[in-house]
């Protein structure tokens, strides 16, 4: 079992958001890729099995952060997924226990926070769903 975080996939469709969470990412030492879409993060995830965690946005078009990581899990049941959102559904969070998501981020981000979940991420296991919380 690996224990640290190498590879994260962020996939966010607001511009500005997305390249400055990679260029935060980058500075911490981790390789990032970047997708503007569900759509385009999920076919990036197929052709690449080595992303540890997957930090998707909740609202995007063509594939809803839920839905993409019920699919990556499905793909791969070793991937962490970390959903972020400025809605506060009930309905999404417990949806997100049922399928694994290991954690939810808040908008606007607290960017401190986010970088301490991903040094708690116990990257290659699959077993997610208790820890499963909002940040």
């Amino acid at each position: 079992m690996r224990n640290q975080v190498k590879k994260i996939l962020v996939a966010e469709d607001d511009l500005y958001t997305r390249e400055g969470l990679g260029e935060i990412l980058r500075e911490e030492g981790y390789e990032v890729e970047m997708a503007e879409d569900g759509k385009v993060a999920l076919h990036m995830l197929g052709a690449d099995a080595d992303v540890d965690v997957l930090l998707a946005d909740l609202k995007m078009p063509g594939l809803i952060g839920t839905d993409l990581a019920k699919e990556a899990l499905r793909r791969n049941p070793n991937i962490v997924t970390i959903i972020m959102t400025a809605y506060g559904s009930s309905d999404y969070f417990e949806y997100g226990k049922e399928i694994g998501i290991y954690a939810w981020l808040k908008k606007p981000l607290n960017i401190e926070r986010l970088l301490v979940l991903l040094k708690q991420v116990p990257v290659s296991t699959s077993s997610y769903a208790e820890h499963s919380s909002v940040c």
